[in-house]
């Protein structure tokens, strides 16, 4: 008598996606990707430059200092770093979202990408800033165009446990290899342009054109660098950076000169207040020997006159203080006046010159007369200095 086992063949399940002949499958259940893809039979073309090299390494710049010399020049400016900071944290704030292609969206055939909650990705991101990742990669984009990620496998090269950005800055490419055209290397020194091996670390640079979980299973090590970097036409090492034109076309050194320029002008500028006229007779009467005195002496009587004016003036302490004028009548009696604060002059005042005829009305203080108003007969110019009340017109302003 014959045995026979029965096999059951599993009918097809939605749960794996594939394309139309199998070769690339998806296995949504445990976040698989089988590819049957055969390799290439030989190197993608790279074109591989003639540069002159430091060691080890292509320089940046023809100092190597290419970095410093934008960093310095671009922090000059109160909007170049500001600006790319908020394009750095703006991008970082949108952050990363994962989930599941669960097909595609018959209009649009754009990937149906169902969200969720993994839990040895978050495990991963709990043991790597994901926020400042982020921040770092799109801030170093933003400045130089490139961002240089290092991630470290587990003993088992299995899956990626550590996950970082380096600041471009400290970063220098290795030449081509003159077979494939690669950048085998990024040698990394916070030092440069003066690196030492004492302080340069040597990490293994994949193409990301090309397979690179294919490169890591290949390679030995457990560091690696993923480059990622926005092209810009007949760069082979370092791509351009857009803004970095501002630079090469002076206006930069037209936007550094204008502060400059106008803190020496608030520096030398004169600014011209008051304008007070002092004639010949009033030194006479101050001093009764004028006419008998020396030039230095009638100098040295001068300064020291106008210097008690500006210490009646000058500074906050001073606030509050009126300007006071002496009017000589008729009769030739000296009558001393207020004509009220020196901002409240200076923006409503007459012109007072020396020899004018004037006429005004007050009351008499102490050692005073505050007047009411005031007309200058030789111009015919009339201000108001109290309400017909008797209040300060200042009072209100």
């Amino acid at each position: 008598m014959k045995s026979s086992t029965e096999v059951t063949v599993p009918a097809a399940t939605p749960d794996i996606i594939h394309n139309d002949d199998g070769s690339l499958i998806y296995l949504p259940m445990v976040g698989g990707l089988v590819t049957l893809i055969d390799d290439p039979a030989a190197y993608p073309s790279t074109p591989v430059e003639k540069v002159s090299t430091r060691g080890d390494y292509v320089a940046w710049g023809d100092d190597n200092d290419y970095p410093g010399y934008i960093e310095e020049r671009a922090h000059r400016s109160t909007l170049i770093p500001s600006t790319l900071q908020f394009k750095a944290m703006y991008m970082a704030a949108a952050d990363i979202h994962y989930g599941y292609i669960t097909g595609f969206d018959k209009k649009t055939n754009r990937p149906v990408i169902e969200r969720f909650i993994h839990p040895e990705l978050e495990y991963f991101w709990s043991r790597n800033n994901k926020r400042l990742f982020l921040e770092d990669t799109y801030r170093n984009l933003y400045w130089w165009s490139h961002a240089y990620i290092e991630f470290v496998l587990n003993k088992e090269k299995t899956r990626i446990v550590a996950l970082s950005t380096h600041d471009t800055c400290h970063c220098r490419l290795s030449a081509q290899d003159k077979r494939t055209g690669i950048k085998p290397f990024l040698y990394i020194d916070a030092n440069y342009p003066m690196p030492s091996e004492e302080t340069t670390t040597t990490v293994r640079l994949l193409d990301p054109y090309w397979d690179w979980t294919g490169q890591i299973r290949k390679t030995p090590g457990y560091k690696f660098i993923y480059p990622l970097f926005f092209n810009s036409p007949k760069r082979t090492f370092y791509q351009r950076t857009p803004w970095h034109s501002i630079f090469d076309s002076k206006w930069a050194d037209l936007a550094e000169k204008i502060p400059v320029f106008k803190a020496k002008l608030m520096d030398n500028q004169m600014v011209i207040k008051y304008i007070f006229h002092v004639p010949e007779d009033y030194w006479r009467i101050e001093y009764p020997k004028w006419d008998s005195m020396t030039a230095a002496e009638r100098m040295k009587a001068r300064v020291g006159r106008t210097r008690e004016f500006n210490n009646v003036l000058a500074g906050i302490e001073k606030t509050g203080k009126s300007v006071m004028l002496t009017f000589r009548t008729d009769a030739g009696e000296d009558v001393t006046v207020m004509l009220g604060p020196p901002w409240f002059w200076e923006a409503n005042g007459i012109a007072l010159t020396p020899g004018d005829q004037v006429s005004l009305e007050g009351f008499a203080a102490a050692d005073h007369v505050e007047v009411n108003w005031l007309t200058n007969l030789t111009t015919d110019a009339h201000i108001n200095l109290r309400t017909p009340t008797g209040q300060p017109v200042w009072g209100s302003q």
